[in-house]
């Protein structure tokens, strides 16, 4: 993990007394009905989201809020190093989004090492996230999941390159899209193949101790995510043959439900290996 990282955590607003009060910690988008949780689920007495929309897979949305003070020292670290990874995709594959867009207005389309330097920087944040998740994943997994993870990104790019070219319309971008749904499906199914070696139960969720997380959950969220993107990447380029400059407010509109939207998947993720495994004392800082 980067320095810049490791710095960004001492910078970040994710300081051990904030957890109990702070309102911003609290997942606020049910990952498997897709609705405000204030409308779909309430929680329990250990934080775990109870569905009344229907949805039983609306069990495994934890408020990190509610159990953050259960959790020891290494266990809040865990939390806020994946948040922290997490915040940064999404920052990287802005910047990146953007200086596309900017090389195909000002250098004909010839790619700056600007954008170069934030694409490879955006692909090692694959790795990142990876290298947080291997000791509990193993190594097999790990290396499946930051494939698929990199392709992810690769298809983003895609989808910038056709819109750039192409125009909104685009039917390249529409085989692309299908490309990054079934990519986001891959990633699903390959998390969803972890599974518990030693359950702990101070923490269960309602749902089999066997697996850590379920498919159908991670595939909605990570459809979302590139939902998200691909409306964030659509406002960013749509000047290329409108003649007007890009729609920036519904792309910071974009960008912020992105944020908020890939912290949900961060707390997911963290609180999923907290309930199944023993975290381990960082040693990417």
């Amino acid at each position: 993990m980067s320095t810049r990282e490791s710095h960004s955590r001492e910078n970040a607003n994710l300081h051990d007394n904030e957890y109990s009060t702070n309102e911003d910690t609290v997942i606020s988008q049910c990952m498997s009905c897709g609705k405000d949780t204030d409308k779909c689920c309430v929680l329990d007495k250990l934080g775990v989201r109870i569905p009344i929309c229907g949805d039983m897979d609306c069990q495994q949305q934890v408020s990190i809020g509610a159990l953050y003070n259960k959790l020891n020292k290494s266990e809040r670290l865990f939390v806020n190093d994946m948040k922290i990874v997490w915040f940064a995709h999404v920052e990287y594959t802005f910047h990146v989004i953007t200086a596309a867009r900017d090389d195909a207005k000002e250098r004909n389309g010839v790619t700056s090492s600007h954008t170069k330097t934030f694409l490879k920087r955006l692909y090692e944040n694959q790795t990142d996230i990876v290298k947080l998740m291997t000791p509990y994943i193993g190594i097999e997994i790990a290396g499946a999941l930051e494939a698929k993870l990199k392709e992810h990104i690769t298809i983003a790019v895609e989808l910038v390159g056709d819109y750039l070219k192409e125009g909104l319309n685009s039917k390249t971008a529409n085989t692309d899209w299908v490309k990054w749904k079934v990519n986001a499906r891959e990633i699903a199914e390959i998390l969803s193949n972890v599974k518990s070696k030693k359950f702990t139960a101070k923490f269960r969720f309602k749902t089999s101790p066997l697996r850590v997380w379920k498919m159908n959950i991670l595939e909605r969220a990570l459809t979302i995510h590139i939902q998200l993107t691909d409306e964030q990447i659509k406002a960013v380029t749509i000047d290329q043959f409108g003649g007007q400059e890009p729609n920036w407010t519904s792309a910071i509109h974009a960008h912020d439900k992105i944020i908020e939207q890939a912290q949900t998947i961060a707390n997911a993720l963290a609180v999923g290996l907290i309930n199944h495994f023993k975290i381990k004392p960082a040693k990417t800082f």
